[in-house]
This record gives structure tokens, sequence and C-alpha cells, in this order.
């Protein structure tokens, strides 16, 4: 028996040992509610310089999201999610919200940045000293916009200016630069003086021979047609024969070499001096090519675009409601205020009634005081303040007056406010803009002509 209870104890407790941890297994759990953020636009946005884009999160459960940008400089983020383009580059946005992020990649571009720029002059342009060209800065793409900034290597060769106008100052060589941000172009600059001689052409050349009683007349001319200078003239044995302005004088028998000098340049030919008897004269005319000049080179100031004003408006004409008086209401009196007085004769004595009796025009309005009271008609007692008193039949008397003050009768009279109108013109102020021109350089016009410029000897080279 001890036995069997003893097994049936250890079966309980066994049983029980395994019911409670079956229990505890089975009871629910408390889970936490994942949090989703899912963002309006996903993956890389392009935007321009100074755009705008509105991004939005959705948040399950509800939760207050908040906005970073990691380039502030490429492109900024408000607590409303609202992006704005910066400058060129790549930025993240990011939005969290109950512990979780997402985020979306914001690329800034510059559309009227260059990506190029050319001389539409080509390699190389050529100036004279103290006249000018206009280069022409090409951007690319087309739709590029670009502060331009002209340079010249050497100045003091030639000059540019900030519209691409470009001075010679020297005869030289040099480069001048254009830039667009960070592309730029080069133009090599060719400086020449136009009135520089290049070289002497005389009217002679080889030998010529002349008579040693007779003068011979040289011409000298430079080259180009535009050059300026001074003719040299000198004799390599003035003992033979000088010459000035061109003229050769002959001292006696002999050759000597005349020479046209001017600058570095210079033509030289020779003369050989004989008698009169080793030779007869026979005259040919001469004739030469010469240069008219029917007008000058001059350079043309072009205006592309006049001087101008412009009227800028720093705040628009309005006009101001000035209040001068303001609204008010007004209490108008039609009446003023006054106090009725009405006698009474009140009852005593035997049949004294103590109610109150109204002189007779208040009859109608207490009527019920009027029948309890019998006042005969006319008869009247004594008077008060000058009023004559009624009598009581019931055999007494009693006099006073009663007072009924009346308010003042008015009426409300609103006023609106009194108002102007004060008209306040625009504020300006004047932009001068100067004109926009550039040189256009035009050469000389002229023609050759073909004349007689003097008589020369075919034996001695004598002229006249």
């Amino acid at each position: 028996m001890k036995k069997l209870f003893a097994l049936m104890l250890a079966l309980a407790l066994a049983l029980a040992t395994l019911t409670v941890p079956a229990l505890a297994e089975n009871a629910p759990k408390a889970g936490k509610v994942r949090t989703v953020i899912t963002l309006s636009h996903s993956g890389t946005v392009t935007l321009n310089v100074g755009d705008a884009l509105q991004l939005g999160a959705t948040v399950t459960p509800d939760a207050p999201v908040t906005w970073a940008s990691k380039k502030a400089k490429v492109a900024t983020v408000d607590a409303s999610g609202l992006v704005h383009a910066v400058a060129e580059g790549t930025a993240t946005i990011t939005a969290k919200a109950g512990g979780k992020s997402a985020k979306v990649k914001i690329k800034v571009v510059d559309p009227w940045k260059p990506t190029g720029v050319s001389i539409a002059n080509g390699k190389a342009v050529t100036v004279g000293v103290g006249e000018a060209v206009q280069l022409t800065a090409v951007l690319a793409p087309a739709t590029a916009r670009a502060t331009l900034a002209w340079t010249s290597k050497k100045p003091g060769i030639a000059s540019v200016d900030g519209n691409g106008v470009v001075y010679g100052v020297a005869k030289g060589k040099t480069k001048v630069t254009v830039k667009a941000g960070k592309k730029k172009a080069t133009i090599t600059v060719n400086v020449i003086n136009p009135n520089e001689p290049t070289g002497v052409v005389l009217s002679h050349n080889g030998t010529v021979t002349m008579c040693e009683n007779e003068t011979l007349q040289l011409y000298a001319s430079l080259q180009p047609a535009t050059a300026i200078g001074t003719i040299e003239w000198t004799s390599s044995k003035a003992s033979v024969a000088t010459v000035s302005n061109g003229i050769v004088t002959p001292k006696k028998k002999g050759t000597v070499t005349i020479t046209a000098k001017c600058g570095k340049k210079k033509a030289k030919v020779k003369v050989k001096v004989v008698g009169a008897e080793q030779h007869q004269h026979t005259w040919q005319d001469v004739t030469e090519n010469r240069y008219v000049v029917d007008s000058p080179a001059w350079d043309e100031t072009v205006v592309d675009s006049a001087a101008w004003d412009e009227t800028v408006v720093d705040s628009q004409a309005w006009d101001e409601t000035v209040v001068v008086k303001e609204a008010w209401t007004e209490t108008v009196v039609d009446k003023e205020a006054w106090t009725e007085s009405i006698p009474y004769v009140k009852c005593s004595g035997e049949y004294g009634c103590g109610k109150k009796w109204y002189g007779p025009n208040a009859f109608n309005e207490y009527q019920a005081e009027r029948e309890a009271l019998m006042i005969e008609d006319g008869e009247y007692a004594r008077e008060h303040n000058g009023e004559p008193l009624p009598k009581c039949m019931h055999g007494g008397f009693a006099s006073g007056l009663e007072y009924i003050d009346h308010p003042a009768e008015t009426h409300t009279v609103d006023h609106p406010a009194e108002t102007q109108v004060v008209h306040h013109d625009a504020v300006t102020h004047v932009v001068h803009h100067d004109a926009v021109t550039h040189v256009v350089h035009h050469d000389e016009v002229g023609h050759w002509e073909t004349v007689v410029a003097y008589h020369v000897c075919n034996t001695c080279g004598a002229t006249y």
C-alpha cells in the first residue's frame, strides 16, 4: 500500500514537472513593430544648378522624419524635405524616422557651363602698329554662358581689352589668350609697322655711264608703297663724283659707287664718268609705275549697340490709405431727460384706505384705486405747491407729489473713419550702359599710274 502511494505521488510530480514548461512555452510573447520608411524618389536624381525638388517620405507606423544632406555645398535640404541644388557635384540626402533611414542621391549639373572655347579668327592675325583688330570667342555648347577673360602675353607688343579688341603697340609677335571658366584658347598676333621700309629701289641699276661735264639724276623709292623714311645718299669716291638728293656731280673720269640708304635697307649703282668725246647722247624716256593714294587708310569705329540708360525699379509705385480721423460713434439727444410731477391724495381718518390716488390725469392708469376711493368730482380741499388736491370723501386729507423721472431720448449715429490716399512713386535708379563698339580698319585706296619719270642717255646715262 505504501509502495502504491509512493508510486502515485511520483507520477503526479512528474506530470506537474512536464506540464509547467509546456504552458510557459505556449504563452504569447510581446513583439516589436518594425519601422518602414519609403522615399518619393530613389536612385540618383539629376538637377540643374538653382533648381529645387520636393522629397516626400512615407513612414509606417507614422513617425516624425528628419532630413540631412551629406554635402550641403552641393545640395541643401530643409525640414520639409525641399532640396535646393547649389553647385555641381553629387550629394546624398538622408531621411530618418523611428531608427530607420532611407537615402537618395542628388546629382547637380550646370547646364550653362562651357565645355570648350575657341577663337573664330583662326590661329593667327596681323595688325599694324596703332591699329586694332576684333577677336571673337565662341563657346561650346551654344547654350553655354561664361564671363570671358582676355590677356596678352606681351602687352608691350599688343594689348587686348575685355571685349577682345587687340591693339598693335610695337612691332613683334605675342600670344593672346581667352579664358571661359577653366577652358581657354590662344591665338598668335603679329604686329607690323606698315610705315617701316622693307627695301630701297633705284631708278638705275648695273653700271651707268655719264659725261664728266653733265650731271646724273638718280631716283630712289621705298618699299612697300606705304613705307615712310628718309633716303641718305653717299658716294664711295667723292674725288670722282659726289651725290646730293640723288643728283650725281662728276669731278673727274673714273668709276664710283652711289648708295641710297633708309634705315637698314639700301640700294647701290655704279657710275662711270667719261669724257664727252667718247659718246653721243641718245635719249629715251624712262617711265615708272607710281602708286597714287586716292584715300589714306583709316580706322572706323562701328557701334554695335548704342550707349543707353536703364531705369531699374527698386520698389514699385503704390497708394497708401492714410486714416485722417478714426471711425467714431455719436449719441444724439432727441429729447432731453425730464421729471414729471403728479399730485395725489392719501385718504386718512376713520375710513382711511391707506392707498394712493393720483390726480385726474391718471384715472385710467389707476382705475382700481379710483373705484376704491370714489373721489367726488370737482371737490378740492387745498393746494400743494400751487396744485389743487382733491378731497377724500371719507373725510381725511393728505397731500403730496409723485415724481416720475423720464430719461433722455437718444439715438446713435456711426461716423466712418475719414481717410485720404497718398500716392508713392516708384523708387528707381539709373544704370548707364556704355556703347558696345568694334574698330574696322580700312586700307588706303589708290591706283598705279605709268608716267615718264625722266629722260636718260643710252650711252652715258645722263638724265634730264
